[in-house]
């Protein structure tokens, strides 16, 4: 008998008014949460949260699309691919040039930007990184995109201006490779390479050597294996 004796009863008020409501403690301190939890507007852009988006495609110069997400850059104006630029009276598709720097830049790379939980159907503006790379910075301090006033980037873009980079500047000369864009087979439309230029004073039968892969195979070899004098 007297391992049935019954546990001794501990009077709370606290236990009374849990019974009077019919739910125990634990649930009890859950409700305020809840209430609040559905009372609550669309994620606040404070409750966003980097997030990898994988295969992105650069439609513009600042502007991403990937799982859902059209994301703009923030801190700039996006530059789009149809726009033109004037330099010294002369037009050139910048817009166009824009993006397929930013291609480069990206390069298949899965930026990690900072968006709501799930794709909206929206546009998001968002703060984009590669690695340590500030995505935004990168495209205005090359010329690539105009700094937003009052932003982050707006010294980086009057210096990008003042220096004639990107978008600022003449149309690019599509007979040299960009002197950071070492990837002729992602920038088809930039130009292939030349042997003519001031940074490739070596003679033309070397550019096999310097360059294997770069052309499709010739059908007989160029140089001659006796050349060396």
């Amino acid at each position: 008998g007297e391992a049935e004796a019954p546990a001794p009863e501990i009077p709370s008020s606290t236990a009374g008014q849990n019974e009077a409501e019919g739910q125990p403690p634990a649930e009890q301190a859950a409700k305020p949460a809840e209430n609040q939890a559905s009372s609550s507007a669309p994620p606040a852009p404070g409750h966003w949260s980097p997030t990898i988006l994988y295969k992105p495609v650069a439609v513009a110069a600042g502007r991403i699309d990937a799982m859902g997400y059209e994301v703009s850059l923030a801190g700039l104006n996006v530059v789009a691919a149809d726009e033109s630029c004037e330099y010294e009276g002369k037009s050139w598709d910048c817009g166009l040039r824009a993006r397929t720097a930013f291609r480069s830049f990206l390069r298949g790379r899965a930026p990690t930007c900072t968006v709501p939980p799930q794709p909206t159907g929206e546009p998001v503006v968002a703060e984009c990184h590669v690695g340590n790379d500030d995505i935004g910075a990168w495209l205005v301090e090359n010329g690539w995109a105009r700094a937003l006033a009052g932003g982050p980037y707006v010294e980086a873009g009057e210096l990008a201006e003042k220096e004639r980079r990107g978008i600022f500047g003449p149309a690019p000369d599509t007979s040299l490779p960009a002197p950071s864009q070492q990837q002729p087979s992602l920038l088809g439309d930039v130009g292939a390479p030349s042997s003519g230029g001031d940074d490739l004073p070596e003679p033309a039968e070397d550019a096999p050597a310097i360059l294997p892969g770069a052309f499709p195979p010739a059908p007989k070899p160029i140089a001659q294996p006796g050349t060396a004098q």
